[in-house]
């Protein structure tokens, strides 16, 4: 019985390894507090007062960013959840997104296979400096980095369709 669950296990993990190491790599941001910067925002979500990060990303030309704080304050509200753990799990989605993008330019840049695809993904994801990810700023850069990665992959599709969202994205990030 031992022998079949060790079986299957090591099969799931063949099978699943990317998805695994995603899990694992972004799990960490989770405990690393956001005390390098954001106060601005820590101080509009607590009170619940979003007009002041309203003005700052208007006056920085970041209006798009506005976005995913009225989402995180939206279900910070209706669920009470800690701002930060919301903003954390948007950041690790975002990460694991952004792994993700790597991985198909790999395949279609540089015509890897599969599992040379999920080499470059995993060291992209393992990049020593995503702790900084923690940081409200450096969270949304990448999140626009990733719109802007996802919008032009879907600028080179062949369809007219497809090519018009990814102009969509591209403006977005």
């Amino acid at each position: 019985m031992l022998k079949y669950i060790y079986w299957y296990l090591n099969l799931f993990i063949k099978k699943n390894y990317f998805i695994i190491f995603v899990v694992f790599s972004g799990f960490p941001l989770f405990f690393i507090p956001n005390v390098w910067d954001g106060v601005i925002f820590d101080y509009g979500l607590i009170i619940e007062n979003i007009s002041g990060i309203e003005i700052f990303l208007k006056e920085i030309g970041s209006p798009f960013q506005l976005v995913f704080f009225y989402l995180i304050f939206f279900i910070k509200k209706i669920t009470s959840i800690s701002h930060e753990f919301l903003f954390d799990i948007l950041t690790v989605i975002t990460l694991i997104l952004f792994s993700f993008e790597i991985k198909k330019y790999s395949q279609i840049l540089f015509n890897f296979d599969n599992r040379w695809s999920n080499l470059c993904a995993i060291f992209a994801i393992s990049f020593p400096v995503w702790h900084t990810l923690v940081s409200i700023n450096l969270g949304l850069y990448l999140t626009c980095f990733y719109f802007a990665l996802l919008g032009y992959r879907l600028f080179i599709s062949e369809s007219l369709f497809i090519r018009v969202i990814g102009i969509i994205v591209i403006l977005f990030s």
